[in-house]
C-alpha cells in the first residue's frame, strides 16, 4: 500500500486488501520493535567482522568470530541479516578440477628425500606443487617450484621468532575445540640477540611518532577537513625551517585516526560514527634524522596551535 499510494488511494486498497485504514497510518507512524532494533545493531557488528576478513567471512565463520568475542547469537538469524545486506563470504564449491589423478597400476614415485625437509643450504632441496584458481575466464592454473631453503622456515619443527627459535620435533597437540589446540612439549631456544625478518622492504628514512588526543565537538564535526588543511599549511612552514632546501617530496606526514577508522582505514564500516573522543597517531619521515626530528618537532607545536575556523 505505501509502495502504490502514488497511484491508488488509500481507502480503495483498504478495502481490496480487506485491512482498515486506521491500521496502516499505525503501522506507517509505529516506530521498530525491540527485535528490529536488535537486529540492526547485531547487522553492525556483523558488518564490522565481514570487513575485518576482508570480505571472505560467510554465515558460519562470522557466527563462530561473535562467538568467540562472547555474542551469542544465531547462525541462522546471522545468516539471515547477511543474505538480506547482501554480505557473501568466499565461496569454494566442491566440484572444481582434479590437479592430481593417481594411477593404481602405476609405481608411485620415489622419495628422494626419505620425508626429510630439512636443508642446510640453497640449491639442495627443491619442492613444488600445482594448483588452480577460479576466475570469471574460468580455471588458470598454478604452478610452484621453489629452494626449500628459501622458506621462512626451512625446517617445519623448527619456527623461528625474533629472540630465537621454537623447537617442535617432540611437541603433542591436543584438540581442545574446533577453534583451539593446547601444545605440550615444545622447547624455546633462545637466540641472545633480538633480529627481524623483512620481506619486500626498502629503506624509507627515518621516522618519528606524535601521539595526541581530540575530544573537542568543533574538531571532531570536521575532522578530516582540518587535518588536511593542517598539513597543506604546514608545507609553506617546511620551506620557511629550511629555506627551500626540502620540497613537498622530501618528507611525509601520514595521520591515523584512533576511535574512527585508525585500524581499518577505509575498509571500516563505521567511519561515520564519531565517538566523543579521536586519538590522532602522526607519522612523519624524511630521509635523515636531524631532517625528521626538526619536521616532527615543528609540527607538534603547528598542530597544537592550529586554529578552528567554528572559532
Amino acid at each position: 500500500m505505501s509502495v502504490n499510494q502514488a497511484c491508488f488511494p488509500v481507502a480503495t486498497m483498504a478495502r481490496v486488501l480487506g485491512v482498515s485504514k486506521a491500521g496502516f497510518y499505525a503501522w506507517r507512524h509505529r516506530p521498530p520493535s525491540l527485535h528490529a532494533v536488535a537486529d540492526a545493531a547485531l547487522l553492525k557488528r556483523i558488518r564490522t567482522v565481514h570487513a575485518s576478513s576482508r570480505q571472505t567471512y560467510g554465515a558460519p565463520r562470522v557466527h563462530a568470530d561473535l562467538r568467540g568475542r562472547g555474542k551469542r547469537h544465531g547462525r541462522k538469524r546471522i545468516a539471515r541479516l547477511m543474505r538480506d545486506a547482501g554480505l557473501l563470504g568466499a565461496c569454494h564449491r566442491h566440484g572444481g578440477p582434479t590437479t592430481t589423478r593417481r594411477d593404481k597400476d602405476a609405481r608411485p614415485a620415489p622419495d628422494l628425500v626419505d620425508r626429510n625437509f630439512t636443508a642446510s643450504g640453497p640449491n639442495q632441496l627443491w619442492v613444488a606443487d600445482i594448483t588452480y584458481l577460479p576466475t570469471a575466464a574460468g580455471f588458470l592454473y598454478l604452478r610452484v617450484r621453489a629452494d626449500h631453503r628459501a622458506y621462512e622456515n626451512a625446517d617445519p619443527f623448527l619456527i623461528t621468532e625474533p629472540d630465537g627459535t621454537i623447537d617442535c620435533h617432540a611437541s603433542r597437540y591436543e584438540a581442545l575445540h574446533d577453534r583451539a589446540v593446547r601444545v605440550h612439549g615444545s622447547r624455546f631456544i633462545p637466540s641472545g640477540r633480538t633480529t627481524i625478518k623483512l620481506e619486500g622492504a626498502v629503506s624509507a628514512g627515518y621516522q618519528a611518532i606524535i601521539v595526541a588526543g581530540v575530544r573537542e565537538p568543533y574538531i571532531l564535526r570536521q575532522l578530516d577537513p582540518w587535518l588536511d588543511a593542517m598539513r597543506e599549511r604546514f608545507k609553506a612552514r617546511v620551506q620557511e625551517i629550511f629555506g627551500g632546501r626540502i620540497g613537498p617530496d622530501g618528507y611525509d606526514i601520514h595521520v591515523r585516526g584512533y576511535g574512527r577508522d585508525g585500524v581499518m582505514g577505509r575498509l571500516e564500516p563505521l567511519a561515520d560514527q564519531m565517538g566523543h573522543e579521536v586519538g590522532l597517531l602522526f607519522t612523519v619521515t624524511a630521509a635523515d634524522k636531524p631532517t625528521v626530528e626538526s619536521i616532527a618537532k615543528t609540527f607538534a607545536h603547528f598542530a597544537l596551535h592550529y586554529p578552528i575556523p567554528e572559532w
